[in-house]
């Protein structure tokens, strides 16, 4: 059953940074905006709420872009919320909770951050401690089932 849709949540040092992905008539999610920020003493249905809402601009077989590369004034209006200047920034210090829908389900999948050099580079899915709902899920449900997420995903390995 494939994804409909994907929202990333980002755990940084004193925020939340989230964004929902589009994916590509080839296949292949790219992050697109909104992308908002809030504080992490935040309410689990601010969380919620926040993920859903986000979900609901995911969009589905959008044209691939001309270049892989986005060009760097795109880059900066995505990561604007996050304070950061890449992508490789946020990495360095994040934690990473993914939420997808299927026609079916909601998931929430914790990840492992494999930090951004070396064979182990990246964030990887942690599919087996990932939790399923209906695809409704209250916000507050929701909201609580992205902060559990968040406890077993790691940050990437001091270096």
């Amino acid at each position: 059953m494939s994804d409909t849709g994907v929202v990333s949540v980002y755990q940084q040092p004193t925020q939340y940074f989230l964004y929902p992905s589009h994916r590509t008539r080839d296949g292949i999610w790219r992050a697109a905006g909104p992308t908002l920020a809030f504080p992490l003493d935040a309410p689990d249905t601010k969380l919620g709420e926040t993920v859903l809402y986000l979900l609901t601009e995911c969009r589905l077989e959008v044209a691939p872009p001309a270049t892989p590369d986005r060009p760097r004034h795109e880059v900066l209006a995505l990561l604007k919320p996050a304070r950061i200047q890449s992508w490789m920034a946020l990495q360095r210090k994040a934690k990473l909770v993914s939420v997808k829908t299927t026609a079916n389900e909601l998931r929430v999948e914790p990840t492992r951050n494999g930090g951004n050099r070396g064979p182990d580079a990246g964030f990887h899915f942690l599919l087996d401690q990932a939790e399923r709902f209906d695809r409704h899920p209250s916000p507050e449900l929701l909201g609580a089932a992205v902060r559990r997420a968040f406890i077993t995903s790691t940050r990437p390995p001091a270096a």
